[in-house]
C-alpha cells in the first residue's frame, strides 16, 4: 500500500463517520425562547471538544502546521463564545 493509498482510505473513512453537523441538535417545537442559550452553550462545548481533539491529533511536532493554527483560531473564536453564554446564562 502506498502513502496516496494510504490518504484515500484515511479520507474514506473520515467521510464515513462525517454527519451533516457535528452539533446536530434540534430545539423541539413550543421551547421557551430562554432555553435556546442553554442549547447554544450544548452545541459551542461540542464544537470546543472537537477543536482540542483535532489540534491534539495534528500535535506540535512535523504535522500540518497552518492546519494547527487554523484550529487554534477557531477554538479561541469558540471559547469567547462559549463564555459570553455563560455569562448570559450565569453559570
Amino acid at each position: 500500500m502506498t502513502q496516496t493509498d494510504d490518504f484515500v482510505v484515511d479520507v474514506t473513512r473520515i467521510r464515513a463517520q462525517v454527519r451533516p453537523s457535528h452539533t446536530d441538535y434540534q430545539v423541539p417545537a413550543g421551547t421557551n425562547l430562554r432555553a435556546l442559550p442553554g442549547a447554544d452553550l450544548w452545541a459551542e462545548r461540542i464544537v470546543i471538544s472537537t477543536c482540542q481533539e483535532i489540534i491534539r491529533r495534528l500535535g506540535d511536532g512535523d504535522g500540518d502546521p497552518t492546519t494547527r493554527r487554523l484550529m487554534a483560531s477557531i477554538l479561541e473564536h469558540e471559547d469567547e463564545h462559549a463564555d459570553d453564554l455563560t455569562d448570559l446564562l450565569g453559570v
